[in-house]
């Protein structure tokens, strides 16, 4: 049997940040001049918008370790929620295929400079019912989540070792 959802997404010509992007942000972690300079990091890296989760927490975690002793890096799922809450769009956990990454300093809030990808995901996304978000403006998360965003963490790891541990997730995941 075949089985289709109808879904499709129109993503634009906007493949890779270019470093100009001035995306609202929630939250005041960190200040603005670091949420520039990661942004304009994402475009020295050459990274996708819609993608390239692993390598933005890494960013996001170098900046925070200037501010913060504890931060960390997570895997897991993150759900943003419709403005109408009747839908919501994100990554559920599934290595290698589906996966979320952030920075976060436990206690006191998560830094997510892949979350504009998200929304921008999820507002060109539809199906035969309509798009999943509607009410949402793509912007980076840099304090703790408000009420229209879901994380769940499943691994950790810490920054310093991100770049062996990113390998392992593959890894393990190509294993099974």
């Amino acid at each position: 049997m075949l089985f289709t959802t109808g879904i499709t997404t129109s993503i634009g010509d906007h493949d890779h940040v270019n470093g100009n992007e001035s995306w609202p942000v929630v939250g005041g972690m960190l200040p603005d001049e670091d949420i520039k300079a990661m942004i304009k990091e994402m475009a020295l890296e050459n990274l996708m918008l819609h993608y390239d989760c692993t390598t933005k927490a890494k960013i996001a975690a170098s900046y925070a370790k200037k501010k913060y002793e504890n931060v960390l890096v997570r895997v897991g799922m993150c759900l943003v929620y419709s403005g109408d809450w009747e839908s919501s769009y994100g990554f559920y956990y599934n290595p290698p295929y589906e996966f979320h990454s952030w920075a976060e300093v436990p206690g006191i809030g998560i830094i997510d400079i892949g979350l504009p990808g998200i929304i921008h995901n999820g507002l060109n996304s539809k199906d035969d019912v309509g798009y999943f978000l509607c009410g949402r403006e793509p912007s980076i998360l840099c304090g703790a989540p408000p009420n229209w965003v879901r994380y769940l963490a499943y691994e950790t790891y810490e920054p310093s070792l991100w770049r062996e541990s990113e390998c392992m997730i593959w890894k393990k995941s190509r294993e099974l």
